[in-house]
């Protein structure tokens, strides 16, 4: 039975029978195109050199820039369109609970831009997850869609591939580590050499506590891809 088939016989089992086969068939494409890229290498946090400890959290983070490696595991150039994929690893060494990470939580800001607000407004410890989103910065929302329109339009591949690769909500067990890469704004190229200050909460097992961890990434000043 091939995909038509499928959808077809589900639509006649009713909407929600027939969401359930499209969501099924939607994952295992993104599957299969994203093994048409090789996978980004990933190592233990402590091993790269943008890593942060607490608690026996680590978070660490590797901004790719590099053209080559973004066509290499992502199909795609993102620096033309003012993103960076910055790979996400998240070790829970600790000898609590688990940890929660929320996607909608996780923000950044530019340094400079009056829009985003100064690194100081953000709280480096809060009590709560919506204490988290002070102003001054914004949510980095999936990118995927604009990506997809104005970058990689004709190319479904490849825009499976960089919403599979994408740092998902999920809670880590002690033991336990997970990773996934955020698409984060950093301005059209050309725009002079900035700081961009990334914000990555985590909320404690017991709903009390939020550890957030921030990172600095230097993005430089250069031409336009061509």
């Amino acid at each position: 039975m091939n995909v038509l088939d499928k959808l077809s016989g589900a639509a006649d089992l009713g909407p929600q029978k027939f969401g359930a086969v499209w969501g099924s068939i939607f994952v295992l494409s993104a599957v299969a195109a994203a093994q048409k890229f090789p996978e980004y290498p990933i190592r233990s946090a402590a091993e790269y050199s943008l890593c942060q400890t607490k608690n026996g959290i680590r978070v660490a983070i590797e901004p790719v820039s590099e053209v080559d490696k973004q066509k290499k595991h992502f199909g795609a150039k993102f620096g033309s369109q003012g993103f960076l994929p910055v790979l996400v690893i998240l070790e829970n060494a600790s000898e609590g609970g688990s940890i929660l990470l929320r996607r909608d939580l996780v923000t950044y800001g530019i340094e400079g831009d009056r829009s985003r607000g100064a690194a100081g407004e953000f709280s480096a410890r809060s009590k709560t997850g919506e204490a988290v989103a002070l102003a001054g910065f914004a949510a980095i929302s999936i990118p995927t869609m604009v990506i997809g329109l104005k970058m990689i339009a004709a190319a479904s591949d490849v825009k499976r591939n960089i919403l599979v690769k994408e740092l998902r909500s999920q809670t880590i067990a002690p033991g336990k580590s997970g990773s996934g890469f955020l698409y984060v704004p950093v301005g059209k190229p050309g725009a002079g050499k900035r700081k961009v200050i990334l914000n990555i909460p985590l909320s404690l097992d017991d709903g009390q506590e939020t550890l957030v961890f921030t990172f600095d990434l230097e993005v430089p000043g250069g031409e336009k891809e061509k």
